[in-house]
Order: structure tokens, then C-alpha cells, then sequence
């Protein structure tokens, strides 16, 4: 017998609907075809806790007859594989469910899909325990998905755009609707220069949708890259507006990464050159330092540099395992008790992040779960295709600039967080030893040297350290984290 996957996928959903106590919701691509008839997908996507999927698990898929494994072996993100074992050509199974006890995606309340959802269609037939959120709820969590996915999987950003783009066609989509969700949620500080940013990266657009018509109507150009880039991006040194009173003590803690969280280097990108040149071959270090003069000279801006450091990073074949040939450099390490003083902060409800110029690959081979530790990680993304080898770079907004004045990009970077979770400045902390932390320290509530060599500053006008300055020779995480706790006042240098 020959089977259609999706019709033996929402035979599952009608038992496992059969199966469970109370409705939950189902979101994906299994979701979306209940507005786009032609959207195909065999993940079955629930939002539950954790007892409610192991229940069902066990009553509907028994070892006598079904084999099963979870991918990721996580309770927390759990990704099971199903299969049937006298069925030879039977689909398989794909059950992902979002574990509650895990928490929402950011931006997302799990709670909030259920206003206005409605009960998945199978045939003639009304899943009552199995809802589907509203057109204008499955659509903004699209738009959440195509911002916090990884770049490394574009097949499936390149999915969730298409997602977008079908479920806004809708004759029944409300943009009022839409545009609420994404006001009351804070998202609309995801879009801008991020989204604009991450289109390119993935080579998508929004054409072809009512989405990217209501665009080119208002800004005919966009192509509206450039005025969204404009709108989003303030002049060098101009003061942002507070919006929220202070607290008196720090609600947010954001860290530099080269020097700072990972020890042993100054720069992770002198890294990546070091493990690509080749003896007696001087050209790729040549070729990097005129790159580096010609944006000191304001001939390129930071994003032509990043390309042509990402074109000379393709024609001399980096792949991921050069970062774990890094990774095992004797000399660099993690700074030490890092995943306690973070869990502290996290604790105190004190948000964390990274604000780097440094190398995404470099970090995630030193720290994989650091998704899950820091809140936020503005940084250089290197994007790898299916063979782990280097495609391009996705450059980051928040580190040098072209303003000539300072190095205000992790400056930047730091009020786009305060302002994403309504913070005042004075209300956070930032950690940095180098120069293009200046900056941002300076613009913080506490500033921390940690670990940096004051005699690499200068009463020079860019590279001075502020005097309020907390300095933290000790390479211990945990220290760091209890005095941005403490309240304890700067000392001055």
C-alpha cells in the first residue's frame, strides 16, 4: 500500500486528540495548512507540558509495534522520531512538542495563541483538544521564528518567509490584528535594520505577498532598505530619549566576548587568519591589514569589510573545524565560574548579553548552550552551508562604525537592549578590556575593566577609561557578577 504523508500525520493528530485531557495548541507547518491548503509538512508541533507529551507518547506509540527515539535527547526540547515496524513504508512520525516548563519563545506567550483559535480541521471532523491560532497569531509567530532562528539553517528561514508571505495573502488575514501583536509584544524592535539585515543573509524578500505590496506602496525605494535603515539607525552621539525611570541597581548586564568571556585572545578574527595562513605565504595577512587601513580610512564601511574578509575566508576554505582546532588552543579558555555567575544574574532577574565584533563560530564551539545562558548575543554571524563550509558573514550593526567619532557601536548595541526591555541606561552594567568597549562603558550605569590592562589606555580623547570605573583584575566570573549585584559604588582610577 502507498501512503501520503500528510493524510497519515493527521490521522496521528485525530488520536492524539482522542488521547489528551485538554486542548492544547498546534503551530508549524502543519498549523499553517489549515490557511494554505498546499503547505506540507509531517512535524507534528504541540505546545504542552511535559507529563501531558509523555502521556500521550506512551498510550498512543507502545514499543510492540512503533520504534522510537528522540533526536535531541532533551526533555526540555525533545524531538521524537517515530516509526512503524511491520509498516515497512509507513511515513515517520515527527513529534517536536514545545515543552511548556521550558518557557515561550521570546516575544511569544503560549497562553495568547489560544485567544481566537480554532479547532484543527481533519476532513469533516473538529479536533476540540488540538487548536489552531488565529491566521494573525500563526503569521507573527512566523515572524518570530525568521528572527531567532539560526542563520546555519536556511532552508527553514527561507520556509517561515514563505509562511509569512502565504498566510498574509489570506483574504481573512487582518492587519490591525497583526500589527497589535507585534506592537504589544515589543517585537516591532526585531524589525527594522535586523529584519532588512537578516532578508539579505538568506536572499529572501517579501514579494509577491500583501506584505511586500503595503512596503513598496509606502516606500517605493525599498525596496525600503534604505529608509528603514534611517528610521532605525541614530546619529553618532546623539542622546537617546529615556523612556523609563531608573530603578537605582542593574536590571541588565552585557558583556564584551573576546578577552572578556573567553580568555587566552585579544581578537577571536586574528584567530581565524592565524589558522588560515599558510607558511611563506604572506598574502591573506597583506590582504587583511590593507582591508583593515581602508576602513580606518573611511574608504569601505564596516559591512564591505566584513564581505571581503568573508570572500578571503571562502577562497582560503574555512570550516567549522577550524574553530575546534581554536577551540583547543592551549592557551584560551572560558573565564572561570561563568555558568554560576550568569545563573546568578539570571537569579536576580538581571538580563544578560553578549555585545561583540568578535566570531559567532568561535563562541558556539567554546560555549554551545550559550542560546540559553545569555538573553541577547550581538555579534559577527558566520554562515556555514550543509558541508560545515564557510558561506558568508552576516555582520553585526554593534561593533566599529563609520561615525569617526569613538567606537560607539557596542554603545548602540546597549541602548537597543535597554530600550528592547524598557531599562534605563543608568540601570545596566557593561563589562569590556578593550578599546571598542570604551563606548559602551562609558554610557553604562556600572562600568567594569575586567581583567584588561590599564596601561593600554590613554588620556587620549577616544581611549581614555571612564574614572567611575570598577576594575576587576581577577579572572573570576562569579566576582564579577556579585558586584554588579552588590550596588557597591565605582572606584575611581
Amino acid at each position: 500500500m502507498a501512503y501520503i504523508g500528510m493524510a497519515e500525520v493527521k490521522k496521528q493528530l485525530v488520536r492524539i486528540s482522542e488521547a489528551l485531557d485538554e486542548p492544547v495548541v498546534i503551530i508549524g507547518g502543519l498549523a499553517v495548512n489549515q490557511y494554505v491548503p498546499t503547505r506540507d509538512s509531517l512535524d507534528i508541533d504541540l505546545v504542552c507540558d511535559y507529563e501531558t507529551s509523555r502521556s500521550f507518547l506512551i498510550s498512543l506509540y507502545p514499543s510492540t509495534e512503533w520504534k522510537h527515539k528522540d533526536e535531541n535527547a532533551n526533555e526540555y526540547r525533545p524531538a521524537h522520531s517515530i516509526s512503524h515496524k511491520h509498516k515497512v513504508d509507513y511515513p515517520k512520525i515527527l513529534i517536536g512538542p514545545k515543552i511548556t516548563e521550558r518557557g515561550a519563545y521570546k516575544y511569544l506567550d503560549w497562553d495568547q495563541l489560544k485567544d481566537g483559535a480554532i479547532p484543527f480541521r481533519v476532513g469533516d471532523a473538529n479536533l476540540t483538544k488540538i487548536l489552531v491560532p488565529s491566521i494573525e497569531s500563526l503569521c507573527f509567530s512566523k515572524f518570530v521564528s525568521l528572527m531567532a532562528r539560526d542563520l546555519s539553517n536556511k532552508n527553514k528561514l527561507l520556509q517561515d518567509l514563505s509562511d509569512i508571505r502565504e498566510l498574509s495573502n489570506d483574504d481573512s488575514f487582518r492587519l490591525g490584528a497583526f500589527l497589535n501583536l507585534v506592537v504589544a509584544s515589543s517585537f516591532d524592535r526585531e524589525l527594522g535594520v535586523p529584519l532588512v539585515t537578516r532578508l539579505e543573509t538568506i536572499g529572501g524578500t517579501f514579494e509577491n505577498s500583501n506584505i511586500g505590496k503595503l512596503i513598496s506602496l509606502i516606500s517605493p525605494n525599498l525596496a525600503a532598505k534604505e529608509m528603514l535603515v534611517r528610521s532605525q539607525v541614530p546619529s553618532p552621539l546623539q542622546p537617546r530619549p529615556r523612556k523609563t525611570p531608573s530603578t537605582g541597581k542593574v536590571r541588565l548586564a552585557a558583556f564584551d566576548l573576546d578577552g572578556t568571556i573567553i580568555k587566552g585572545i585579544r581578537h577571536s578574527w586574528t584567530m581565524v587568519w592565524n589558522q588560515l595562513k599558510q607558511p611563506g605565504d604572506n598574502s591573506l595577512e597583506e590582504g587583511q591589514k590593507e582591508r583593515k587601513e581602508k576602513f580606518r580610512n573611511g574608504d569601505i564601511s564596516y559591512l564591505e569589510w566584513c564581505r571581503l574578509d568573508g570572500q578571503a575566508c571562502r577562497e582560503y576554505g574555512l570550516n567549522r573545524g577550524h574553530f575546534e582546532k581554536i577551540k583547543n588552543v592551549g592557551h584560551i579558555s572560558v573565564t572561570k565560574k561563568l555558568r554560576d555567575g550568569i545563573m546568578l544574574l539570571r537569579e536576580n532577574n538581571v538580563k544578560t548579553a553578549i555585545i561583540s565584533g568578535g566570531v559567532d563560530a568561535l563562541l558556539y564551539a567554546m560555549i554551545p548552550d550559550a542560546d540559553d545562558l545569555f538573553d541577547d548575543i550581538l555579534i559577527n554571524r558566520f554562515v556555514f552551508d550543509e558541508e560545515d563550509e564557510f558561506d558568508h558573514i552576516s555582520a553585526t550593526e554593534y561593533d566599529w562604525d563609520d561615525s569617526k567619532v569613538g567606537v560607539v557601536g557596542k554603545r548602540r548595541g546597549l541602548e537597543r537592549l535597554c530600550e528592547k526591555y524598557e531599562i534605563a541606561i543608568e540601570d545596566s552594567a557593561f563589562s569590556g578590556d578593550d578599546f571598542n568597549d570604551i563606548e559602551a562603558m562609558r554610557a553604562a550605569g556600572l562600568k567594569i575593566l575586567y581583567c584588561g590592562d590599564t596601561r593600554e589606555f590613554t588620556t587620549n580623547a577616544d581611549s581614555y577609561l571612564p574614572r567611575d570605573i570598577a576594575f576587576m583584575p581577577e579572572n573570576n566570573f562569579m566576582k564579577v557578577a556579585e558586584r554588579i549585584l552588590s550596588g557597591v559604588a565605582a572606584e575611581r582610577l
